[in-house]
This record gives structure tokens, C-alpha cells and sequence, in this order.
């Protein structure tokens, strides 16, 4: 996944995108919001991770781009655990992806397990 990392402290921003390149990641770290909502503009990113001081540019973000994902990182997360909810969001949005090729292939919504298969 291409993430984009955005924190007003430069080291923390740079620590956690070398944590997710070590887990196979493209990263970029940035400490500018107006860094981040440039970069956006040109660049294709899966994820956004965010301080969570940072929700006004959240929703910004939200609003002005269809994609990317957007996490708001708490300063009490531990290594392990963010590497863990990014996890889940490049599954999911491997499993979206896979479900909207599927759509566009056959025409049809992809069928839960629950509806068989």
C-alpha cells in the first residue's frame, strides 16, 4: 500500500513510516498539513494515517478526495497495534477491490458467504 504519514512532529511521522516500510510499504512522511493536502492532489495514496490532533484535516480530506483511506493515530497505540490496523485496512481494501472486479466482470453483486457461493 502507498501511505502517506502526516504528524506536526517530524520524528514521529518518520518513525512510523519507516514501521510500515519494514512491513512492506511505500511511505511518505510528512509534519505540514498543507504539505499533505498538496501531495494528495498529485499522488495516489491508500492510506492516510494522521495525528489525532489532526481531524479537521480529516474530514478535509474526506470531503475534497474520494480516496484514500483516512486513520487518525493515537498516541497510545503501541508498534505492533498499528501495524495491526493497517493490516486490516489493506485486507479490506484488497477485499473491496476484489469484490468491485467481480462486480464489473459479471455485473452482479458478489455474494456473501452467508448467501453461498
Amino acid at each position: 500500500m502507498m501511505i502517506l504519514v502526516v504528524d506536526d512532529e517530524r520524528p514521529t511521522a518518520d518513525q512510523v513510516a519507516d514501521l510500515l516500510r519494514k512491513h512492506g510499504h511505500r511511505t511518505l512522511s510528512l509534519n505540514s498539513r498543507a504539505d499533505a493536502l498538496k501531495h494528495l492532489r498529485h499522488i495516489w495514496f491508500d492510506l492516510v494515517i494522521l495525528d489525532i490532533s489532526s481531524a479537521g484535516l480529516a474530514e478535509r480530506i474526506l470531503e475534497e478526495f474520494l480516496h484514500p483511506e483516512v486513520m487518525l493515530m493515537d498516541t497510545a497505540l503501541t508498534s505492533d497495534e498499528l501495524v495491526t490496523k493497517v493490516r486490516e485496512i489493506e485486507l479490506r481494501l484488497e477485499q473491496e477491490g476484489q469484490q468491485a472486479l467481480e462486480f464489473l466482470m459479471t455485473g452482479h453483486e458478489p455474494r456473501t458467504p452467508s448467501q453461498g457461493g
